[in-house]
């Protein structure tokens, strides 16, 4: 689920230039992400994306075992 998220979230930021039908808004995202680009927020954000999709799928994984665990001690 949280991949799905992150897809669409990419998605509507590569799309997110061509939406508005002024140019000077166009030339204002894309000075965003110019100035974005210069200081590293893409590293910053598949830094932050893989940690956390690492973390719950810990936590999905911990979540098993415990449930597997339980299962077994309740039979």
């Amino acid at each position: 689920m949280e991949k799905i998220i992150f897809r669409i979230f990419e998605l509507f930021l590569f799309i997110m230039p061509i939406i508005p039908s002024s140019i000077n808004i166009r030339l204002l995202i894309m000075l965003f992400y110019f100035i974005s680009h210069i200081y590293g927020v893409q590293h910053s954000y598949v830094t932050f994306k893989k940690s956390y999709l690492k973390h719950k799928t810990q936590l999905l994984k911990y979540k098993i075992k415990n449930i597997n665990i339980t299962h077994t001690l309740c039979q």
